[in-house]
């Protein structure tokens, strides 16, 4: 981000099997936290993968001149969620819905910057930030109804208060997803971003 000063800290939390491979990358510019998912092609949210986010929340949460947290991806795809052959960790302090409600429970703002994909777990996560901004390409999705299952991460409880009840009916049960303009007509996107999406979230986080 062009004229922007970053703070000495840039951590990267690495994956636990491998230690070679960075899951979140972590910085702090001007008092915002920007997170990056870190885990291609699709950012999916594995278990590492959501240890890694917890633990990065752990070290945010510790440093008190914070203001605010940016929660990004690197590539085209924000998450396409947890993959199906994934096994069930939902009882795990660093599962799906507890992450989700840690990052909606945090005492400074959170930003979701939102491009390409954010589907099942992803939408999730992108629904439990305070905010959320995308690119136009950007997508919602909520697919869990294929499989027989509701969204693991909250998504039944946020949907009917970001956007109301019949909006949040016809996403779960159609598992169809929406573009970016229709999200934000439907209440789930607060703004549309034009040009670089991760300068425009740390933009938005300092308003």
């Amino acid at each position: 981000m062009t004229g922007v000063r970053v703070s000495d800290l840039e951590n990267s939390i690495k994956d636990e099997a491998t230690n070679d491979r960075p899951l979140i990358r972590f910085r702090v510019t001007e008092n915002v936290a920007l997170l990056y998912l870190a885990n291609p092609p699709g950012n999916a949210l594995t278990a590492p993968v959501r240890r890694a986010l917890s633990a990065t929340l752990d070290d945010v949460e510790r440093r008190p001149r914070t203001e605010a947290l940016v929660l990004m991806a690197e590539g085209p795809v924000f998450s396409d969620g947890v993959p199906a052959d994934a096994p069930d960790v939902d009882a795990d302090a660093a599962g799906l819905r507890a992450l989700c409600a840690r990052i909606e429970g945090l005492g400074i703002p959170s930003i979701a910057v939102l491009q390409g994909s954010a589907a099942g777990a992803g939408a999730d996560l992108a629904l439990a930030c305070h905010m959320r901004i995308a690119t136009r390409n950007a997508r919602l999705c909520f697919p869990d109804i294929a499989i027989g299952l509701p969204p693991a991460g909250g998504a039944t409880q946020r949907l009917p208060r970001l956007a109301g009840v019949d909006i949040a009916l016809r996403l779960l049960l159609t598992g169809r997803p929406i573009a970016a303009p229709t999200a934000q007509e439907f209440g789930l996107i607060d703004g549309l971003v034009e040009g670089d999406p991760f300068s425009a979230g740390f933009a938005t986080a300092r308003r």
